[in-house]
């Protein structure tokens, strides 16, 4: 039993590891416009859905990006 939480603590240190990855390429990749970063931290099915600015939004992964791209966050 010892063996299986040592398992699934290190399972969780990985996961909260790579999540924290994920979040700091999107964070990066849409303030600075990178879309390499952006294409990284999301699948390719990935859809964002809002409202900017009075402006409704429901794009695709390449259309977000191309958002980001064209308008920096930084």
């Amino acid at each position: 039993m010892g063996s299986n939480i040592l398992r699934r603590s290190e399972n969780i240190s990985d996961d909260k590891t790579e999540i924290t990855r994920l979040i700091n390429l999107y964070i990066d990749g849409a303030g600075k416009g990178d879309a390499s970063k952006l294409n990284e931290a999301f699948h390719s099915s990935a859809r964002w859905f809002g409202t900017m600015g009075g402006t409704d939004y429901d794009l695709d992964k390449n259309g977000f990006v191309a958002l980001m791209v064209g308008s920096p966050g930084d």
